[in-house]
C-alpha cells in the first residue's frame, strides 16, 4: 500500500491518493489492485505536485474523502499492510477514514520494507 500526499507531516498533510494491490503467492498480483485520487478543497502547491504527479485538476476531481476511504476498507480487508515507510501511511489514512468515516482504521499488522529489505537482501 502507498499514498501520496500534500506534504511529509502525517499529522497535518491531506491524501491525496491512496494505492494498493495484491500478494498472491510470492508475486504482486496486479489484476488485484486498487487506486483512488481523494477529492482536494485546495489543490497543494506545484512544487508537491512535480513529487507525485497528481495535477491541481485530478485533485479538484477526485473522489469524496468517504468514498475513497470505504473503497479501501472493502478492498484491503484484514489483510497484512505492506509498504516502504508504512507507519506514514497508516497515520494517514487513520486520519482519513476517522475524519471522513468517523470510523478507526488499525490494520492487525504491518510491515515496513523499507527495515525489513536490508536484513532480507544483507545490503
Amino acid at each position: 500500500m502507498d499514498t501520496e500526499t500534500s506534504g511529509l507531516d502525517p499529522y497535518k498533510d491531506q491524501v491525496l491518493s491512496i494505492g494498493a494491490c495484491a500478494i498472491k503467492e510470492r508475486a504482486v498480483a496486479l489484476a488485484q489492485s486498487f487506486e483512488a485520487t481523494v477529492r482536494q478543497e485546495r489543490a497543494s502547491a506545484i512544487e508537491n505536485v512535480l513529487v507525485h504527479g497528481i495535477g491541481h485538476q485530478a485533485q479538484r476531481e477526485g473522489e469524496a474523502a468517504s468514498e475513497a476511504a470505504a473503497a479501501y476498507l472493502r478492498f484491503a480487508g484484514n489483510a497484512v499492510v505492506v509498504g516502504f515507510h508504512i507507519l506514514f501511511d497508516v497515520i494517514v489514512l487513520q486520519r482519513l477514514i476517522r475524519g471522513s468515516l468517523g470510523s478507526p482504521y488499525r490494520p492487525a499488522w504491518h510491515l515496513d520494507l523499507a527495515l525489513l529489505l536490508p536484513a532480507l537482501t544483507g545490503t
